[in-house]
Parts: C-alpha cells; sequence; structure tokens
C-alpha cells in the first residue's frame, strides 16, 4: 500500500486551473504530471524534482541536472524544450517561471539560476547563498519569482533558512531571515500585493510575509532587508502536519500536506 503526498500545487492564471503533482512513496514509480481535462499524465523517466505552471499549455519541469519546458497545444500534443545542464553538475530542487521566456531554479549546492528560452544552452544568471554554519551547502528546496518585479526572486532551504535576491546584484543577496524551524518547502508570491509573500515547510507553518506594513503610498515595489521595521511574518496555518506546497490566487491560499490532505485558507 502506497501513501500519496502532495509535492507541488500550481494554478494556471489562464485560465485559471490547479495543477496537482504527487509523488508515491516508492522512488521505483515513474513521476509524472498532468492537467486537469487537457492532458495526460506523462512519465519523464527521472525524478520530477520540481514543476511549474506559466500558461495552461506552458509547464515546466526540473529533472535531476536538466530543465525541460513542456509545451503543449489544444490538442493535447506536446514538444519537449531542452536546456543545458546546471551550474557544476548541480542537482535542480525547485523551478518557477519568471516570465514567459525566463525561469529561476534552485539546486543542492545554494545555487540560483535565471534561464532564458531563447538561449537555453546555460543559465543567464547564476546567485549564490552563503555558505551553512558548519560548512555545507545550502539544500534550496523551494523557489519563488515575483510576480510583478521580474528582478527578485527568493529562496528557501533545508534548515528553514529565506534568502532573497535582486538579479541586477547576483554577488550578493538582499536579506537572509530564518522564519522556519524545518525545510521550506515551497514558496509563493502575492500575484495582486507586491509587498506579500508566502513560505511553507516542514515544520507546519504557512508564513505569511507583509514587507510594508504601513503601506506607505510612495513603496510600490517589494524590497527587503534583515532588520526591515516594516515585515511582519505571520503563521496562518491552524493545522500541524507537514506543509509541502502551496498556491495562491485571488485571496486565498491552497495547501498540501503530509496526510494526503488539500486545504484552502482565505485571506
Amino acid at each position: 500500500m502506497y501513501m500519496y503526498v502532495y509535492i507541488y500545487l500550481c494554478i494556471s492564471p489562464n485560465p485559471p486551473s490547479l495543477l496537482c503533482v504527487h509523488g508515491l512513496c516508492n522512488p521505483l514509480i515513474q513521476r509524472g504530471f498532468f492537467i486537469p481535462n487537457k492532458f495526460s499524465p506523462m512519465s519523464i523517466y527521472s525524478a520530477c524534482t520540481s514543476v511549474s505552471v506559466h500558461t495552461r499549455t506552458n509547464a515546466v519541469c526540473a529533472t535531476g541536472t536538466e530543465l525541460k519546458v513542456l509545451k503543449g497545444d489544444d490538442s493535447g500534443s506536446f514538444t519537449v524544450e531542452e536546456f543545458g545542464q546546471s551550474h557544476r553538475g548541480a542537482t535542480l530542487l525547485s523551478s518557477e517561471f519568471m516570465d514567459s521566456n525566463t525561469i529561476v531554479t534552485g539546486s543542492n549546492i545554494g545555487i540560483v539560476e535565471v534561464w532564458d528560452r531563447r538561449d537555453p544552452k546555460q543559465a543567464v544568471t547564476v546567485m549564490r547563498t552563503s555558505v551553512c554554519e558548519d560548512g555545507s551547502l545550502q539544500v534550496l528546496n523551494a523557489i519563488g519569482a515575483h510576480t510583478l518585479d521580474g528582478n527578485i526572486v527568493c529562496s528557501g532551504d533545508d534548515e528553514g533558512l529565506v534568502v532573497f535576491y535582486d538579479r541586477r546584484q547576483p554577488s550578493l543577496p538582499l536579506a537572509q531571515i530564518q522564519p522556519h524551524t524545518a525545510p521550506v518547502w515551497d514558496i509563493s508570491f502575492s500575484k495582486e500585493n507586491p509587498h506579500i509573500l508566502f513560505t511553507a515547510g516542514e515544520d507546519g507553518q504557512v508564513l505569511h510575509w507583509n514587507t510594508n506594513v504601513t503601506q506607505a503610498t510612495t513603496k510600490t515595489t517589494f524590497s527587503i532587508t534583515n532588520n526591515s521595521d516594516e515585515m511582519t511574518v505571520t503563521d496562518i496555518n491552524t493545522s500541524t502536519p507537514s506543509v509541502n506546497s502551496i498556491a495562491t490566487a485571488d485571496g486565498i491560499v491552497v495547501c498540501g500536506n503530509d496526510e494526503c490532505d488539500i486545504s484552502v485558507i482565505a485571506l
């Protein structure tokens, strides 16, 4: 008997639809994914470590050291776009569309890479996180791209650390904050408010971040520092199981957890 665990939840905005990806607690079972009422499950013959949806017919998955974009059409057929290998052959653990041509990935050696579909041979931007206190490299389970600012990226690691980056200054993170007590599994920026994002983790927390609690009218873009007095971080989850995935749209947060449940939190 195998237990299903919801690993990825994505909401496609055009038109709205929910993409659910589940993993089986058996490494011999092929992983795959589907878009409801559109595509059949597709096996990729290697561990699918991440899924992101840009439109209903445009999905990306990270498999091992390689990135693949699956481009479908209304008939249900699709083509696969191949990318070059990740930096230093790192394993890609997380991915997110930044726009229709740009994808950001996180890896098992603390590397954040930005890829361009028009030049897929190698990443166009490489950003590094700090080394952990014990000398190990950060494992980036989660990656998020700001929905309104194409330069802002956020990662979550195995230690509960959340790191913010700006593509325009790739050598130095904007901020490093540790709000979780266990691995961060997913990150989602608000599509309506440039100051809001959500993180979910092994500790059962679904954190609502507001980086502009004063709602200053002059502050229209996302900004953050390690000592931001304007920022609040609040747990909005009422249950305790590990939250593996979240997706946000239209004032709700959809959560998938270790107990095979999908819950909806109204904001």
